[in-house]
């Protein structure tokens, strides 16, 4: 479990590279806004609990692009790897997600998030 999650978080690094890269093009307008919700970073107890308070919620998706496109309000994207599934909180969240306008995505590769994100530009 533990190298399913580094390979989770190298593949999110890989998004994360390219779309820093593709912002720079006006065919991606705002993608500069992608961001992580650092949910999956190991935090001591206190650390977990001060984190709570402020606000972290357990489900939340690892990348998020706050950029309006077609229908919907903005893109959260899940990234997993091989046999890794959605825990009950994460189906939760991008159920409510999905239910107030937000496209929602589990992609399995940083090749699959890429191109996700590039779909999602192409919303009408």
């Amino acid at each position: 479990d533990a190298l399913m999650k580094h390979i989770e978080s190298a593949h999110q690094a890989q998004v994360v590279e390219w779309a820093r890269w593709a912002s720079r093009s006006a065919k991606y307008p705002m993608l500069s806004m992608l961001h992580c919700s650092l949910n999956g970073v190991k935090l001591s107890k206190t650390q977990a609990g001060i984190a709570k308070a402020q606000g972290m919620l357990s489900g939340v998706p690892d990348l998020f692009l706050p950029v309006p496109r077609g229908k919907y309000h903005g893109l959260y994207v899940e990234m997993k790897h091989g046999t890794n599934t959605l825990t009950d909180n994460q189906k939760k969240f991008l159920q409510n997600a999905a239910n107030v306008g937000y496209a929602v995505s589990v992609c399995y590769s940083a090749q699959e998030a890429i191109k996700r994100i590039e779909d999602y530009y192409n919303e009408s």
